[in-house]
C-alpha cells in the first residue's frame, strides 16, 4: 500500500479497473489532484506495489511510513503487517 499527501492508497478490485488507486476512505485519487497528475500518480502506485525489489520510505524517526509486498517480504514480515 503506498501513500499520497500522507493518505494510504488501497489497489483497486478488478471491478474498479488496474490502476484506478482510492484513498483509503473510499474517494479516488483524483478528487486531489489534476486528470494527468492522477494518471501518473495511479502508474508510479502500480509500480510501487508491484515492483520485484523491496521498495521501503521511513521517517527521520525510523518509523516506516511506506512498504511495497517485495520490502515486506525482504524483510520476512506477511503483506500488510509492516505498517
Amino acid at each position: 500500500m503506498c501513500q499520497i499527501a500522507g493518505e494510504h492508497l488501497q489497489e483497486p478490485t478488478p471491478a474498479e479497473g488496474a490502476g484506478n488507486y482510492v484513498l483509503e476512505g473510499g474517494a479516488p485519487v483524483s478528487d486531489l489532484v489534476t486528470a494527468g497528475q492522477a494518471d501518473t500518480l495511479n502508474r508510479l502506485g502500480t509500480i510501487f506495489d508491484k515492483a520485484s525489489v523491496g521498495i521501503g520510505r521511513w521517517d527521520a524517526q525510523g518509523r516506516i511510513l511506506a512498504a511495497n509486498p517485495a520490502f515486506e517480504r525482504m524483510l520476512g514480515y506477511a503483506e500488510g503487517e509492516l505498517l
